[in-house]
């Protein structure tokens, strides 16, 4: 607590009267994604790796008192894991590895404004083909289902595909699970047979339409949309599957007469939609009770001056009556935040769970400070406490258990994801900054989550243990100057963590590591004035970085361990070893490789050596300029000459491009390939290599042009086609394309 909360600490004490309460209890637990309807248990990904950079997001089960279970069957991917209430059932985006619906090759239709590319007319699959992600249900007894999506039609007369389709790497997205394990809701992609404009349908994205899947029966329904919309989505469901709360795509009053398009919260009760709030929401996760009786969110300041006679953030809790309706309450907010030199403003809230009986609501609330940085801080709400508006949680905790470690210095209660069915218990993400390294600015800051008990009454002390077998390790993308070892630990909290290192001159014996810190801003900046040249930092957090900034520091390579301990007990981990490859050499350089006026191509290059080495394709930009762009697929575009393709294989030794449009380019685009060592050994770029367009291949063939590209180049020059345009001269093709395109034949491209 700090300056004027202290006062408004012992307001609460008074407002909650005189009941007794007890000291509330934090478990450690990583794997927190979604918690039980009991609040022992949480679900959620962990990270494993195999050798080298190669990560697995692994879904785990953690129990209190028993410890980390892994799921068999699938890895997930880095979308989040959710379970029912018992998290016997459970649902994820994963990859689409048994090619539902034919659609990991399928790359849709041609549109007008592709050159070569005649609308309608199938686009060329891209090499390697994407393999989108998909939701997948998951019990004990089936394994990972892919759930499919849509149904994907044919039209008979054209043979084009419309209906379930993928965009942006997605075919159906789940974002929650029914409590009961039954039902999954989420949104997913159909694309129209036609377009708006009355063209063919592209084949890819189109619409985004809320669904409800039934893993006992298969059947996956859309949620239909009073209004007729053609954008809903699914966010959350109740128990048994008949209340899902989610958005559409709508009119929202300008104030002025006219109307704009946005999102409006809306509930579909038993599979008819209502709209809670038809102007836009701050919100984008409406929670809903068990029952299916409550639902809660921060609605426009619209609704608010039209509900309740006055705008700005609040709190809102909906109340289902017997026929159906929903009656809003207004809760209140939070209090914006004194922190002596400035006051934190109230920004948003985002409400996140209800407890079965509706009287417990927790979430985020987000303050903007008088400066760059906003926070985040989880707040509660009972119509017992605080006088019935909503309430900062730390706040709470202070109010019932002044001295709570909970409440240390920079050990920071950031957001909350979900509540136990009785409202005592609830999972809650935490940034710990209380690492001595500072020099002005933190230069280390750590992450976790966990269960808070409200109640710790007979919460017993749960001794530490370790989730995935040993600390795994990666270089960072926010941190350049060496390996990072981190760590999965469960147990009551506070744990300590104490890092050691194997000593190199005896083999068996360990050596506990003390910080030399780097004292550098983590979130990017000026790095100029900090030591970069440390040697350890975080020995006592569960994250261990390890300096290796310099060749000198490679010596660091070696097997490491924590010792995770708490007042109940220790564990330590198996080791994790930290080595250095060595740095790449070039053996092969991506050479010069055509492609045609509708195609694509590719280039390839390879390096020396049994190391693991992070591959990046750049291309050059703008042309002959010999400054260098990352390849970022899955499409390129040089704003200097309007060229753009589609790409792949972007972060492999082999790089693919197809679907080219050169704009005002000259048709020669140069790419290298960086090839970068983990830890201290450095990088090394390719020779450059170009793709060449050869105009004269006309039919694409390869090789050699020959007389069958004179003969497709005649037909689409006599047909009108613009891609018989050689010279880009606009217009109908004419003799000046025919004298060119013989040039070009004639020298070979």
């Amino acid at each position: 607590m700090k300056n004027g909360n202290a006062f408004l600490s012992a307001m609460l004490v008074t407002a909650m009267g005189t009941t007794a309460f007890a000291q509330p209890r934090l478990v450690i637990t990583p794997a927190a994604e979604d918690l039980d309807a009991s609040g022992n248990k949480s679900v959620g990904r962990l990270v494993e790796w195999t050798a080298g950079p190669t990560a697995h997001y692994v879904p785990y089960l953690w129990e209190r008192g028993v410890g980390f279970t892994r799921m068999p069957g699938m890895y997930a991917t880095p979308e989040m894991v959710r379970g029912s209430s018992d998290l016997t059932n459970l649902v994820s985006n994963l990859r689409n590895d048994e090619n539902w619906g034919d659609l990991n090759c399928f790359n849709g239709y041609c549109f007008a404004n592709l050159p070569g590319c005649t609308p309608g007319e199938p686009r060329p699959p891209e090499n390697p083909c994407w393999v989108p992600t998909n939701a997948f249900w998951y019990s004990s007894s089936t394994g990972w289902i892919n759930t499919g999506s849509f149904d994907r039609l044919q039209d008979p007369g054209t043979g084009r595909w419309y209906g379930g389709t993928r965009c942006d790497g997605t075919i159906a997205s789940p974002y929650d699970i029914s409590g009961d394990g039954r039902y999954i809701v989420g949104g997913a992609w159909w694309a129209p047979l036609l377009h708006s404009s009355g063209g063919p349908g592209f084949g890819l994205c189109g619409n985004f339409y809320a669904f409800r899947y039934d893993s006992q029966t298969g059947q996956f329904l859309g949620l239909t949309s009073s209004s007729g919309s053609t954008t809903t989505r699914a966010d959350r469901v109740n128990h048994d599957g008949s209340v899902i709360t989610g958005y559409d795509l709508g009119p929202i009053p300008d104030g002025q007469g006219g109307f704009w398009s946005g999102r409006r919260l809306c509930v579909w009760t038993n599979g008819v939609q209502t709209l809670l709030d038809p102007y836009w929401s701050n919100s984008t996760i409406w929670p809903v009770n068990g029952p299916g009786t409550v639902i809660a969110g921060q609605p426009s300041t619209q609704f608010n001056q039209a509900i309740f006679g006055s705008g700005g953030i609040k709190l809102v809790r909906w109340v289902r009556q017997p026929d159906h309706s929903w009656q809003p309450q207004n809760l209140g907010r939070p209090v914006d935040r004194d922190q002596g030199l400035a006051i934190d403003i109230l920004v948003a809230l985002y409400p996140s769970a209800i407890s079965d009986d509706g009287n417990t609501i927790i979430g985020t609330a987000q303050y903007n400070a008088l400066g760059p940085t906003g926070t985040s801080r989880p707040f509660i709400w009972r119509p017992t406490l605080n006088n019935g508006v909503p309430l900062d949680l730390a706040d709470y905790i202070a109010s019932i258990d002044p001295t709570n470690p909970m409440l240390a210095e920079g050990f920071h209660l950031m957001h909350t994801r979900g509540i136990s069915a009785d409202g005592n218990r609830m999972l809650v993400t935490i940034m710990d900054r209380r690492n001595t390294c500072t020099n002005g600015a933190e230069s280390h800051v750590t992450f976790t989550s966990g269960i808070l008990y409200l109640d710790g009454t007979g919460v017993a002390c749960d001794a530490p243990r370790i989730g995935t077998a040993q600390p795994f390790w990666e270089v960072s993308t926010f941190y350049p100057f060496g390996a990072a070892l981190n760590v999965s630990a469960s147990g009551s909290f506070p744990l300590s963590y104490q890092w050691q290192r194997e000593d190199p001159n005896n083999p068996g014996q360990w050596i506990d590591l003390v910080d030399e810190c780097t004292n550098f801003p983590l979130w990017g900046g000026d790095y100029t004035g900090f030591s970069q040249t440390f040697a350890y930092e975080g020995t006592r957090t569960n994250q261990l970085r390890i300096g290796m900034y310099e060749p000198t520091f490679c010596d660091r390579t070696g097997r490491y361990r924590v010792v995770v301990t708490n007042a109940c007990g220790s564990v330590t981990s198996e080791p994790g070893m930290v080595t250095t490859n060595p740095a790449p050499i070039f053996v092969s350089h991506p050479g010069t490789s055509s492609f045609c006026a509708t195609g694509g191509g590719s280039l390839a290059a390879s390096v020396s050596g049994s190391g693991t080495y992070a591959y990046r394709w750049q291309f050059e930009s703008p042309e002959g300029s010999d400054q260098w762009e990352d390849v970022v697929g899955p499409t390129i575009w040089d704003p200097f000459s309007n060229m753009f393709c589609d790409v792949s294989g972007e972060t492999t030794s082999t790089l693919s491009i197809s679907n080219v449009f050169l704009g005002s380019h000259s048709g020669t685009i140069r790419f290298r390939l960086r090839a970068s060592a983990y830890a201290c050994a450095g990088s090394a770029v390719s020779n450059p290599g170009a793709l060449v367009l050869c105009q004269a291949d006309f039919n694409c063939s390869g090789g050699v042009p020959d007389d069958a590209d004179v003969a497709a180049f005649f037909e689409a020059w006599n047909a009108g086609d613009p891609s018989a345009d050689v010279n880009g001269s606009g217009g109908v093709p004419d003799d000046a394309d025919v004298a060119l395109y013989f040039d070009l034949w004639n020298s070979g491209c």
